[in-house]
């Protein structure tokens, strides 16, 4: 929120505070409807702040669903406990009981990542290690260090860009910060304690999409990708959230489409770290084989290409449910900076017929199948 008030202020002409960042946002851009302060951060990063807008003021949410789960193994695992902040803490900045520290450890790599968490070891050892005692006076209040702690990046961030264009936020958060994130779940800093249900639905909203829950590097505030999937017809974006009894609207994890000629192409399923349990995962694939059905698809591929854990993990899914592969045959985009997708033409996807197929795309298929020596889905 402060980074934020200091780049709109300079766009203001005066001092803008916290509470005149939205009638402004309103006045000098036209956004319609009020944001959280963490879609505040994602906007301070975009660089069209106007785009941005616009989409998020033209977009609704369409085709909402909601899936009963009781997936209690992950709500206890990663999400039930009132200590994530204060394991952040001990596992970034270190302990003198070693056990704890390595408890602590455990726990923010099993839900952040390990390599993620080194980064952030390291990123607070090489720059920040000298607020250790000013973090030290908030203990036991571990939520009190940890913004203490961001507060401090913030500032840090902004000195960097200050001496050249003040507008211009960090293209990519903290690894500190990421963390931070991640262990709390949410950028406001709930839980979800009860997970009850999987809530998902389609909006190209970038708004909607934060890469410091799902670590997609399409996603506002690490990349303005995702605008090119707001204004492509063929792209379709669905987002899923989690629903608890803390907070109802947990951003959880998204799907990244793309439909051509009767095709509906899944090119990549990113989210959070807790989105990896195979129930979650059930949810997802038949909410997209709806999908695809609702697009009168004949054919759903499922890209098997995937950068981070999450999608690497979907496909591992994807492969115990012994679904054939084949070569892809889509018109898709051959420059990244166009639109950014995983799979390529002549690429390997998962595949699955959907009900009122065509005989001729079923021929088609086999062609396709038998020059790659590749299975196809034989529906008969």
């Amino acid at each position: 929120m402060i980074t934020a008030c200091i780049r709109f202020s300079k766009e203001a002409g005066k001092s803008l505070a916290p509470a005149e960042l939205l009638p402004f946002l309103s006045s000098r851009y036209g956004l319609k409807e009020p944001v959280a302060p963490y879609q505040l951060q994602m906007l301070m990063a975009a660089e069209n702040v106007s785009e941005v807008i616009r989409i998020a003021n033209s977009e609704q949410r369409a085709f909402v669903t909601e899936y009963p789960v009781s997936v209690a193994s992950v709500a206890e695992r990663k999400e039930a406990r009132e200590h994530h902040i204060r394991d952040a803490v001990i596992a970034i900045v270190g302990s003198k009981d070693r056990k704890k520290e390595a408890d602590a450890r455990s726990v923010v790599a099993d839900i952040a990542g390990s390599g993620l968490l080194d980064k952030a070891r390291n990123e607070f050892r090489l720059q920040y290690k000298q607020v250790l005692p000013e973090m030290l006076k908030h203990l036991p209040d571990y939520r009190g260090a940890a913004k203490l702690l961001l507060r401090t990046i913030i500032r840090a961030e902004h000195s960097r860009t200050s001496g050249g264009d003040e507008t211009e936020a960090p293209r990519e958060p903290s690894a500190i910060s990421r963390v931070l994130g991640k262990m709390a779940f949410a950028i406001n800093g709930t839980f979800v304690i009860d997970l009850k249900a999987i809530r998902a639905f389609e909006t190209k909203n970038p708004l909607e999409y934060d890469f410091r829950v799902q670590e997609a590097c399409v996603y506002l505030p690490n990349s303005e990708h995702i605008l090119n999937y707001a204004n492509n017809d063929k792209c379709i974006l669905v987002k899923y959230e989690a629903v608890g009894s803390v907070d109802p609207t947990q951003e959880i994890g998204s799907a990244i489409c793309y439909l051509d000629r009767g095709r509906f192409l899944v090119d990549s399923i990113e989210g959070h770290t807790v989105f990896m349990d195979k129930e979650i995962f059930d949810v997802v694939y038949s909410d997209l084989v709806a999908r695809a059905r609702r697009y009168n698809s004949e054919l759903l591929l499922f890209g098997e290409k995937g950068a981070n854990e999450v999608p690497k993990a979907f496909v591992g899914y994807l492969r115990s449910q012994k679904l054939p592969e084949v070569r892809v045959d889509l018109d898709l985009p051959k420059n990244k900076d166009e639109l950014y997708l995983e799979t390529k033409k002549g690429s390997l996807a998962f595949a699955l017929r959907l009900s009122g197929e065509k005989k001729e795309m079923q021929t088609a298929m086999l062609s396709v199948a038998r020059a790659s020596q590749q299975k196809v889905y034989n529906p008969g």
